[in-house]
This record gives C-alpha cells, sequence and structure tokens, in this order.
C-alpha cells in the first residue's frame, strides 16, 4: 500500500518466490505481517568508510580548474588526470557531478573530442544574444526571437 486517506494503512505482506516443483515455475509464498515498509526497502544503504567521496571532489575540483577557460581537448584531459593520479572511472564520475559535457568539435581527420563546462540556459541564452546582436532570429514584433520562451511556442 502506498497511499491511503480514507483509513489506517494496513500491515505490509511479506512474501518469497520459491519454484514449484510439480510445474517447474516461481510460486509465491506468503508469510505473513512484517514491520518493513517500501520506502525502508528502497532506501540507499548507508556506507561507514565511502572512500571514493575525497576523490569524486577531488576529481570535480580537477575537472572545474581545468575547464575553467574553455574546451579542452579529450586526450588532454585524460593525459592531465593521468599525471595527477585520478582514477578515470572517478573522472567520469567527477565530470557527470558538475555537468561538463563531452562534444565532437570539427569533423573528418581534423575533428577531435572535447569536454566543456555546460553553461546553464540563462548563460547560453545570454551568449545567443550577444552573439545574434540586431542580426540574430527576430520575432514578428521585431524583437530578438527567443526559443526558450514557451508563450512564443504557440500560435
Amino acid at each position: 500500500m502506498t497511499k491511503s486517506n480514507l483509513a489506517a494503512m494496513p500491515e505490509a505482506l511479506a512474501y518469497r518466490l520459491v519454484e514449484d516443483e510439480r510445474y517447474g515455475v516461481a510460486r509465491v509464498v506468503w508469510d505473513g505481517a512484517t514491520s518493513h515498509k517500501a520506502a525502508d526497502l528502497l532506501q540507499q544503504p548507508i556506507r561507514e568508510d565511502d572512500g571514493e567521496a575525497p576523490a569524486r571532489e577531488e576529481g570535480e575540483a580537477f575537472l572545474r580548474e581545468l575547464l575553467a577557460k574553455g574546451p579542452v581537448p579529450a586526450k588532454q584531459v585524460k593525459a592531465e588526470d593521468r599525471e595527477a593520479g585520478i582514477a578515470e572511472r572517478t573522472l567520469n564520475r567527477a565530470r557527470q557531478a558538475i555537468g561538463a559535457r563531452t562534444r565532437r568539435d570539427g569533423f573528418g581527420p581534423g575533428g577531435r573530442y572535447v569536454w566543456e563546462l555546460a553553461m546553464d540556459a540563462t548563460s547560453a541564452r545570454d551568449a545567443t544574444s550577444a552573439r545574434d546582436g540586431e542580426h540574430g532570429a527576430h520575432d514578428e514584433h521585431g524583437g530578438l526571437f527567443d526559443p526558450g520562451d514557451p508563450a512564443r511556442w504557440t500560435r
């Protein structure tokens, strides 16, 4: 039971699956009431010694500093990562934690993958407006068209 606003919450029932020897399939065996709650069963276990947290924080600081000035080639990120002694898996987790992204820069043999800090929506919109200036995309009223404005999506 997940919600009951008309009566008291009923007791949770425990069950287990066992093999049915006659038919060769699983069957449910009910074990009666239990004190467990659904939220308790879904909760993440608490680890006493999470040795990776400091490593990930170090990786996050490393990436923020490295990517602060703009996109960096992936090969350079990984080379500096190895030099700093940060595991590749930790580096990837740190990348996700700080919202950095990877993307392909260029095409063909001259193309390469780069890592960069993702811009938030406001910064991206400001950068687009500054880049477009007076020659950007304009709406029907002469103002700069903002594709992020839901009021402009319908007519």
